[in-house]
């Protein structure tokens, strides 16, 4: 009669085997301690797995799409990473985003002013994006090169006009965006991929709802129009340097 609802955190580390104080066996370490803390940012019939375990699991071609990734911020402010398991395939799994992380939606985060210039140039240049859908690192280099780009033009905006800003993007201001996309995606796969989920996640998953999404995964590369209609709103020089406005797509 009795029915449970169950949440699990994964970790990996190595960890002690010791005896308590009633002489029962028992398991004590960070491995575990930080296993708790993924668990605690899980709903119900959710899995959260930590870093470790992820890196090892999205090698494999069954995970390739299998995880989201979160931010998260633990006891005494600790900052750790964990990814959600998504499975189309498994029956009771809860999909939904975990409350821990979920944006409310009576509160919209309003777009920092480096989110609102990697919209106008995911946007600016989504015909070019479009091309690569063959290229299996396409999503990952995107990601990386719109994030420098968008913290290159946030570092020339604020920087005084009697002074250089120094940029970080391969190619900045020489090479064009399709030879900068190339130089990222010639880089290793599994770099590239890391990276993106870093940058992603300190800059982008807030904002996850504004960009498509495939597998249940987010695509950072593509922005949809309610994405573009925030810029607009929030940050109307940056839509007019880069000439956006609304469509009916």
């Amino acid at each position: 009669m009795r029915q449970f609802s169950v949440r699990i955190g994964i970790n990996e580390n190595i960890d002690n085997v010791l005896l308590d104080i009633n002489g029962r066996k028992n398991v004590a370490g960070a491995g575990i301690s930080m296993a708790q803390r993924i668990m605690d940012k899980a709903d119900a019939s959710q899995i959260l797995v930590g870093h470790t375990v992820y890196d090892v699991l999205r090698q494999r071609e069954k995970y390739f799409s299998s995880f989201r990734a979160f931010s998260a911020t633990g006891k005494h402010g600790i900052n750790f990473n964990v990814y959600q398991f998504l499975s189309k395939d498994s029956p009771g799994l809860n999909m939904d985003f975990p409350t821990a992380f979920a944006v409310k939606k009576s509160e919209p985060a309003k777009l920092t002013k480096l989110a609102a210039y990697y919209i106008a140039h995911a946007q600016t240049n989504r015909d070019f994006l479009q091309s690569k859908k063959n290229d299996s690192a396409r999503n990952y280099a995107a990601t990386v090169l719109l994030s420098f780009l968008a913290a290159d033009a946030v570092k020339i905006s604020d920087t005084p006009l009697h002074e250089d800003a120094s940029v970080h993007t391969w190619g900045a201001g020489e090479e064009t965006f399709e030879k900068q996309y190339l130089h990222y995606a010639s880089l290793d796969f599994w770099v590239i991929c890391r990276l993106a989920d870093l940058l992603a996640s300190k800059h982008l998953n807030t904002y996850s709802e504004y960009f498509e999404g495939a597998d249940f995964m987010t695509n950072f590369a593509f922005v949809k129009q309610s994405g573009i209609q925030k810029l607009i709103v929030e940050w109307p020089d940056i839509a007019t340097e880069f000439g956006l406005k609304p469509t009916s797509k």
